[in-house]
């Protein structure tokens, strides 16, 4: 439904899912996608399980469906995957369910200073 009103792939739509396991991971991946548990298990060397609703919200202060690729609290790690190298611009969550904003790629990686890595399915 948000990729319909944005106009937009659903592909576009960068969701931000949090895991966790002693830390809070956000993982922020393309709309067309599932994160790969066994490869973000792999790739941060402990097995992650996916956050219920309460623990997103105390891990990031947001709520399901609201949670933005930044920011967060020291101590949360975010993850962003490769599946969104495709696009010059992504639509995401902006703090609540009902809000979102339009990034480029580039400024996504600039803000989070981090690399693409494979998590997806």
């Amino acid at each position: 439904m948000a990729a319909e009103a944005l106009g937009c792939s659903i592909a576009q739509i960068a969701k931000s899912i949090v895991f966790v396991n002693g830390e809070a991971v956000v993982v922020v991946i393309s709309g067309d996608k599932k994160v790969d548990l066994k490869k973000l298990s792999r790739l941060l060397e402990k097995k992650m399980r996916i956050a219920d609703a309460d623990t997103v919200r105390k891990s990031t202060g947001y709520v399901i469906g609201g949670v933005p690729p930044f920011p967060h609290d020291e101590g949360v790690r975010v993850i962003i995957d490769s599946s969104l190298q495709r696009f010059d611009e992504v639509w995401a969550a902006a703090g609540t369910p009902h809000s979102v904003m339009k990034l480029s790629i580039g400024t996504l990686m600039q803000i989070l200073g981090d690399e693409f890595v494979d998590v997806a399915l």
